[in-house]
């Protein structure tokens, strides 16, 4: 039903139920129990932490895909953002905007959750504290991209178990994949914290 400038959805759906609801583009998905009423941006600010690292270096949010080192990364990197919390808010949440693939995330070492899909959301009501605030999101990728740099050096290789004029007929149809192309991966954002209602 319409309220306003919203859009209100009450669903009911039972074990393993799903469905799909469409939005237009230039929507958000907020539930109804987190209306924002003031959002704080927290794009910036940020380092991130590689295996094998001692230090945080800064970085932007971006895909890895983005970036010659990481493109063809596949595994798990550590996001560190401080920022500045001025109010006592009876409720609040961090949305990390796009992420790819999952996401587990910690308010001043406080553990939120883990999300596998949008939207990457987390209730930090009880986390979140007037002054600094350290927030950590642990990202990992899917390992399509080390595979496809596998490929990409050593060529692609048949599907065990396909005579040759069945692998021949499945690179015609274009059922393989480019060894060149690359998943996106990591926090790209935009990350925001809520206040609401």
């Amino acid at each position: 039903r319409a309220d306003g400038d919203r859009t209100i959805v009450t669903l009911s759906l039972g074990p393993n139920d799903s469905v799909f609801i469409r939005f237009p583009e230039t929507s958000r998905f907020v539930p109804s129990d987190m209306i924002p009423e003031r959002e704080l941006n927290l794009d910036a600010g940020w380092a991130m932490v590689l295996s094998g690292m001692v230090e945080a270096r800064p970085c932007q949010l971006r895909s890895w895909e983005a970036t010659s080192e990481l493109r063809d990364f596949s595994g798990t990197i550590e996001y560190r953002c401080e920022f500045e919390c001025t109010e006592s808010p009876t409720s609040a949440a961090i949305d990390l905007g796009l992420v790819e693939v999952v996401a587990e995330a910690w308010l001043n070492d406080r553990p939120l959750g883990v999300r596998l899909w949008c939207p990457y959301r987390f209730d930090v009501g009880g986390a979140l504290r007037l002054g600094t605030n350290i927030l950590r999101v642990n990202v990992s990728n899917l390992s399509f991209n080390a595979m496809q740099a596998e490929r990409e050096e050593y060529g692609v290789q048949p599907i065990p178990g396909l005579s040759e004029s069945e692998w021949k007929h499945v690179v015609e149809q274009g059922l393989c994949e480019d060894p060149q192309n690359r998943l996106p991966s990591g926090l790209i954002g935009p990350v925001r914290l809520m206040f609401c209602r």
